[in-house]
């Protein structure tokens, strides 16, 4: 629970990130976890939120460890918040809103990846998580539908994977190479 707010705020979907974030601070010992309450200061402040985010810098504006960093982001200090921390930040989060279930990650990760298609963190986790469920189908889908435009996402776990679907549905050695696959692992698959 404490960890998957840093997932979601990486891969850019704030509305799980703060999820994740309040789901910390209510297993924290005592509901207190600062680092949570940053965290919530942080997503307020990439969402625009300049209200919710001053509450929650506030109260990190009494802790020891993250007041100078409260009294740097403080909306309001110019020059003290990075306009390039927040542009980048907020180049990944989705532009769109729809209603999910907090546990419905291939659809979250399809949202991120439509808002911004160079989100290649969110290819990446959409991927592996059709792996790590043995939803070869699913796997096959969004590789061609995101993967293929951008090259730099192959790697040999993806080849493999394809190559195991491509042989059970007996592929042809022309959709074969629609997938850019190495020829040292099409010879060792063989």
């Amino acid at each position: 629970i404490r960890i998957s707010n840093e997932v979601w705020f990486r891969l850019g979907d704030m509305t799980l990130a703060e999820h994740s974030a309040i789901l910390g601070m209510i297993f924290s010992p005592n509901n207190r976890s600062s680092r949570m309450i940053k965290r919530m200061a942080e997503i307020n402040l990439i969402k625009g939120d300049e209200q919710a985010a001053h509450k929650f810098l506030k109260i990190l504006l009494q802790t020891r460890f993250h007041r100078k960093w409260a009294e740097r982001h403080m909306p309001g200090n110019d020059g003290n918040l990075s306009d390039e921390w927040l542009e980048q930040n907020r180049a990944n989060i989705s532009q769109t809103d729809i209603i999910r279930t907090a546990n419905d990650y291939p659809t979250a990760l399809r949202q991120l990846i439509h808002s911004n298609p160079s989100n290649l963190k969110a290819i990446d986790y959409l991927l592996c998580y059709s792996l790590l469920n043995k939803d070869i189908p699913a796997f096959v889908d969004d590789y061609r539908r995101y993967a293929l435009i951008h090259p730099e996402i192959t790697c040999r776990l993806y080849s493999e994977a394809l190559m195991i679907y491509l042989f059970i549905n007996k592929a042809t050695l022309e959709e074969l190479r629609e997938y850019r696959i190495d020829p040292r692992i099409i010879s060792e698959f063989t």
